[in-house]
């Protein structure tokens, strides 16, 4: 247990339930990383727990990629890693950190690399250093890769086995996450949901899993529109539109909804994946929220967002597909790419 004179109430909260978490995921998911080496990241927030699952999954190295984003800077990323270490009386031997660089030999020296922010790209300059028998774990599922995280040409061509994660696993149920997220997002931006005129722009299973949550708090209105048929719909009639749709490569929502809009009644924006012009809605006086720009093949909020376990669990599952394809095990939990 986290000595509570060292740290915080809630951060030991956090970290307890981190760490109960961790465990709980690896004993459900048999995860077994004994003397493997695995290259990750360290993140802020709750991704700042991924090499720890590898730790207590008894992986022998784990190489800790971190480097300055717009989330935080990597040094503070190092030190609260360390401070997490000595809350749960971990020895900081087995994990080795490289601080805005890449260093060929812990990618050299990996068995099992994932393919998260820090670690990407996994294009064919990282790809050469990579021993063989070593495996890409892509921590999401099969359908959500982008082109530039990883070279699967080269891949393929080199013989280095790359696959996603079935985030929908019967013992997992992860990606149904997004349904709680997606309430979250409208209860932050400043709606009910409840009894609340909604538009769900998608036409891949974010949005269904969005509006089933919808429905289930008792919207009043739910509909479902792909977002290439925005024109044939008033969208004024509606309280909020929530844009879900990660796969549709060209802008969703800009100046295209223009003639869509009636001036007295223009209904908000709610975005959880795919494109969306946030700086045009901000000419127009309409409210968006996340107020930021949402871009294809990206989620303006991760499952982070909603809490510390869909995170813990998506890693330790995708941990635990780099673990089967090492072994060259066969499992409906690996989705090959």
């Amino acid at each position: 247990m986290v000595s509570k004179n060292s740290i915080g109430m809630l951060r030991s909260f956090e970290i307890n339930r981190a760490a109960t978490l961790m465990q709980q995921a690896i004993a459900k998911l048999d995860l077994k990383l004994d003397g493997l080496e695995v290259l990750t990241e360290a993140g802020t927030n709750s991704f700042i727990y991924t090499p720890l699952i590898a730790y207590f999954a008894g992986a022998s190295k784990v190489y800790v990629w971190t480097k300055k984003s717009v989330y935080g800077d990597a040094e503070h990323i190092e030190s609260q890693f360390n401070e997490i270490l000595r809350a749960l009386n971990v020895g900081s031997d087995i994990f080795q950190f490289a601080i805005n660089e890449r260093p060929e030999a812990h990618i050299q020296q990996a068995d099992i690399i994932t393919n998260l922010g820090f670690i990407r790209p996994l294009d064919k300059n990282f790809l050469k250093q990579v021993k063989k028998g070593a495996v890409v774990s892509y921590m999401c599922e099969a359908w959500e890769i982008r082109s530039e995280d990883v070279d699967i040409a080269f891949c393929k061509k080199n013989n280095i086995p790359v696959a996603g994660v079935w985030e929908n696993h019967p013992e997992l149920m992860i990606f149904n996450g997004c349904g709680a997220l997606s309430v979250k997002l409208c209860m932050e931006a400043g709606f009910e949901v409840y009894q609340n005129r909604i538009l769900v722009v998608s036409s891949d299973k974010f949005g269904k899993t969005a509006a089933d949550s919808f429905r289930s708090l008792g919207a009043a209105d739910v509909q479902i529109t792909d977002p290439g048929s925005l024109n044939d719909i008033n969208l004024s009639a509606f309280d909020f539109i929530f844009v879900a749709d990660y796969t549709f490569g060209d802008e969703i929502i800009g100046e295209n909804i223009r003639d869509q809009l009636n001036t007295n009644s223009k209904p908000a924006i709610i975005h959880l994946c795919g494109a969306v012009n946030y700086s045009w809605l901000k000419e127009q006086e309409i409210y968006c929220y996340p107020a930021q720009q949402g871009f294809s093949s990206r989620m303006t909020k991760t499952l982070a967002h909603l809490g510390l376990k869909p995170l813990i669990d998506l890693h330790t599952a995708g941990l635990k597909v780099g673990e089967l394809l090492f072994k060259n095990k066969n499992s409906e939990l690996i989705q090959e790419i």
